[in-house]
């Protein structure tokens, strides 16, 4: 991954092993396919403050990959996401970059528990 940023440098945030990692890439849709070889995104709107904040994940990795992330809703588990999770932007016809303070929400409210999943609340 690119730590230089230019113009076209995306910003996103990564979801792997336990850890999480800010950062930058300049061709993310290459970034993804050798991460996954294909990827989908999840439902938009998952945070009302943030409506264009999307997850990344291989397909069919909820029957395929270990749980990284738990999405709740009002304290209710709605779903999960397994492997490696990417947060960014996903505008009408490209991947977009994450500004500092979507970066700072997503920081801020993944709450790691002792298994090394971490948890995020649609409330947030």
């Amino acid at each position: 991954m690119n730590d230089k940023k230019n113009k076209n440098t995306i910003r996103f945030l990564s979801v792997k092993d336990g850890n999480i990692d800010v950062a930058y890439t300049d061709d993310f849709i290459q970034m993804m396919k050798n991460e996954y070889d294909y990827f989908f995104d999840t439902s938009d709107h998952l945070f009302d403050r943030y409506p264009d904040i999307r997850v990344f994940v291989k397909d069919e990795s909820l029957f395929t990959e270990n749980p990284t992330v738990y999405y709740y809703q009002d304290n209710e588990p709605i779903t999960t996401f397994n492997g490696t999770v990417f947060f960014a932007k996903l505008g009408m016809y490209c991947v977009r970059s994450l500004s500092k303070k979507e970066v700072s929400f997503l920081l801020r409210n993944l709450k790691r528990n002792n298994d090394d999943i971490y948890s995020i609340d649609a409330a947030a």
